[in-house]
């Protein structure tokens, strides 16, 4: 990794690009969309109703695959305005350079840097809870409860649109799936995880503590289980994305190993 300082949006100049297309293959695994419209390797993610971007956005999977950007954006936008999505193109050091540039020079927005962390997961310890506290593996349909129940990532978008949407996409996960959630002495949920074991790559999402259970090591625990878990599967590395802005949560994860492998942000105009 570069030791100069990382771009605020584009993170560092000389990522992996090996490692950055491989992640970006596990995200698609791990999270997929409902619908998927490619123009060559360009991929439209559509999921109406569900407010995560990365599923409602342009990708890119081949730099080299440059031309015509400007008609092949217009073609885009038209046709994330038929499935009733706004239309989201988000930044990977994967887009074409040509698309990048053609994005400055109409004067685009771009917003919400996340970094995209990664570590290995073999030498993962075990979790550390109160005294009659538990870690428990649910059905998704239950964790979903619980993850309604802590509030979600954000209270804000836990609408039953919303739910319903994570819901359809949840069930599309082919791969195996971890939905885990940290309970009291009385069985109440206090913090959630859900992960997803994709052959070598364990992608973690939906990492969420109740307003009231907070500080309390429930994230760090349920990281920790999740990676000895994958670990045991066959897994040789975990990932999660995180907003650049939430330095708590940078903060966390870093402590416990993982590292910046590569940013991406939005673009919108």
């Amino acid at each position: 990794m570069a030791t100069t300082e990382a771009d605020p949006l584009k993170g560092f100049k000389d990522v992996d690009l090996a490692q950055v297309f491989r992640l970006e293959q596990s995200n698609l695994n791990c999270y997929p969309s409902l619908m998927t419209h490619y123009d060559r390797q360009w991929m439209m993610r559509f999921a109406p109703g569900n407010p995560a971007r990365r599923v409602n956005s342009l990708n890119f999977f081949d730099k080299s695959d440059d031309d015509l950007v400007a008609e092949r954006l217009v073609a885009a936008r038209s046709l994330s305005g038929q499935v009733g999505v706004p239309f989201v193109v988000r930044w990977t050091p994967l887009m074409p350079e040509a698309l990048d540039r053609h994005l400055e020079e109409e004067q685009w927005t771009r917003y919400d840097p996340t970094l995209v962390l990664e570590r290995g997961i073999w030498a993962a310890s075990d979790p550390e809870l109160p005294r009659d506290y538990s870690i428990e593996r649910f059905s998704q349909e239950a964790w979903t409860s619980h993850y309604i129940s802590v509030g979600g990532t954000d209270p804000s978008k836990i609408t039953a649109p919303a739910v319903k949407a994570m819901s359809e996409t949840l069930a599309r996960i082919t791969s195996e799936k971890l939905c885990l959630t940290v309970l009291d002495p009385a069985g109440e949920a206090c913090a959630v995880l859900l992960a997803v074991l994709d052959r070598d790559c364990m992608g973690l999402f939906a990492v969420a503590t109740h307003p009231e259970q907070r500080r309390k090591g429930f994230a760090r625990a349920l990281l920790v289980e999740a990676q000895r878990i994958g670990a045991l599967s066959g897994c040789h590395r975990a990932w999660l994305q995180v907003v650049a802005e939430n330095t708590a949560a940078v903060g966390l994860y870093e402590s416990i190993g993982y590292r910046e492998a590569y940013r991406y942000h939005y673009c919108k105009q």
